[in-house]
């Protein structure tokens, strides 16, 4: 189940901008991820219909959010009541208690007129989110998350209806994207080689905030561990005097990653497996394997280092890129 405490978009993202410039008028909101077995037989994607029976997924059909996913999932349901700034404001009478009246002992009544904004009820869009597999791998699926609903530029109030399904996308899955309504599987996967984007420098709580968005704890004290190793992996990772931090989205949402230089990056996902990978080579190929090709056909110590979360493992992964280092700078 999403977490409630993600905060929402306040506009719409500018990679997001860019890629509808591209598309033409109509347009779909969805976003492709790559999800572990483990997550999902555990139900934590059950709010979205994929489910796991007799050791492989199962997909339901498109299916509404319920309410307790979030604050935009109960919004797309139950509505919101919404300030008229465009209409002219109406004299309201409110009375409330003054607890301290001038020259009173005891409070009072006072009734007031002000005038204020006007405000209207507007209806929850319903809309409808889907679940398709592109692609089975060994310890995960490639599942691509949308909309079912098609949007176009030119529509009334457009740009309210996307910011509020890209919220209730990110709310649902953790993480957000447009495609062409008759976009091919291809597409889909293509855009899972399009996710590292470099995290602000300087700016510790809300970089914390954003990895911690890609996750959906189910109980206060798993939320209270991702917090904890969310902030561990940041400070570990930022006394490597990286070049960048940089944060996975799309099929590699929840990574954390130290981009050293051009080719060396540290990084691990924050929710999976035990261990933090050091990556040699050109980094933008290198971050984008999975797991499980680099141990297949991977060549430890030359293709990565895998340093495993046990004693003094953070040290350890200091003393790898500082030797890694001092090796570039004597060749």
């Amino acid at each position: 189940m999403a977490s409630k405490n993600k905060r929402g978009m306040r506009k719409v993202p500018l990679f997001v901008e860019t890629r509808l410039g591209s598309l033409g008028n109509n347009f779909r909101v969805a976003v492709v991820k790559r999800v572990n077995i483990a997550d999902v037989s555990g139900g934590l994607y059950a709010h979205l219909g994929l489910g796991w029976h007799d050791g492989a997924m199962t997909t339901t059909e498109p299916v509404v959010p319920d309410i307790a996913v979030g604050r935009y999932a109960q919004r797309n349901v139950e509505g919101q009541v919404v300030a008229r700034h465009d209409l002219p404001k109406i004299e309201k009478t409110i009375t409330f208690i003054n607890r301290r009246p001038f020259g009173r002992y005891g409070p009072c009544k006072v009734t007031q007129t002000r005038m204020v904004l006007q405000r209207e009820h507007v209806l929850g869009p319903r809309y409808t989110l889907d679940a398709v597999v592109l692609r089975e791998e060994d310890e995960s699926y490639v599942v691509r998350f949308g909309i079912v609903e098609i949007f176009s530029a030119l529509e009334p109030e457009i740009d309210r209806k996307l910011l509020f399904a890209l919220n209730l996308l990110q709310e649902a899955v953790g993480g957000v994207n447009v495609f062409p309504p008759n976009a091919s599987t291809q597409d889909y996967l293509d855009t899972i080689q399009v996710n590292w984007f470099i995290l602000p420098p300087g700016e510790r709580e809300s970089n914390i905030r954003l990895l911690l968005s890609s996750y959906r704890p189910k109980t206060d004290a798993a939320r209270e561990e991702l917090e904890r190793k969310a902030n561990e992996r940041y400070d570990l990772f930022h006394s490597l005097s990286p070049r960048h931090l940089i944060r996975g989205d799309g099929g590699m949402s929840g990574y954390l990653g130290a981009l050293i230089t051009d080719d060396l990056v540290v990084f691990e996902h924050l929710n999976a497996g035990n261990a933090t990978y050091i990556l040699f080579g050109d980094w933008a190929i290198q971050s984008q394997r999975t797991k499980t090709d680099l141990l297949k056909n991977g060549i430890e110590g030359k293709d990565y280092i895998r340093v495993i979360h046990s004693g003094d493992w953070q040290s350890h992964v200091r003393d790898v890129v500082a030797d890694r280092m001092e090796q570039k700078r004597a060749a």
